[in-house]
């Protein structure tokens, strides 16, 4: 499982600690894309059965269940300064990739707490799982963007969290 450190106006970024409030393995990533380069190439959670990633969605009400990884960065830098975009990730490459720990019908129907979502957005989140899914095909990776606990509290996110777990 990863969660991304702090950002923005997030100075204890609430995916961090979620993941740190699970019971799974798991390692928080600095908001870089150097960061996140480096640990899709290291590749630790190639020795567990799945992999977990969490980010914070500023502006969501739910969890959301992304489906997709897509081919873009936007016009933001990460927390170092670097600027990757506007634009593709990598030039050539597929416009979007499925991301296959949502691929079961049972976690996509309407009776979750949470939502499947196609816009990772065009930052660290999408760039992280775009990365992951494209360097390591049809290992079951997905992407949970949470919203800041001023719209849905820690505990609720913990428990939610681990119920998704728990099917997976």
């Amino acid at each position: 499982m990863t969660g991304f450190g702090p950002f923005g106006r997030f100075k204890t970024n609430p995916a961090s600690e979620l993941a740190q409030a699970s019971d799974c393995p798991r390692e928080i990533l600095k908001v870089t894309f150097d960061a996140v380069d480096e640990f899709v190439e290291r590749a630790p959670f190639r020795e567990y059965g799945a992999l977990l990633m969490i980010g914070v969605n500023g502006k969501g009400k739910v969890p959301l269940l992304e489906t997709v990884g897509r081919n873009r960065i936007g016009k933001i830098p990460d927390t170092s300064g670097s600027l990757q975009g506007p634009g593709p990730i990598e030039a050539m490459q597929p416009q979007q990739i499925a991301a296959p720990l949502w691929q079961r019908a049972d976690l996509l129907t309407d009776d979750h707490p949470w939502q499947a979502s196609t816009d990772a957005g065009d930052y660290l989140c999408n760039y992280l799982l775009y990365r992951t899914l494209q360097h390591h095909p049809g290992y079951p990776a997905g992407f949970l963007h949470i919203p800041p606990t001023e719209a849905l509290p820690m505990d609720r996110q913990t428990a939610i969290l681990k119920q998704l777990v728990a099917l997976l």
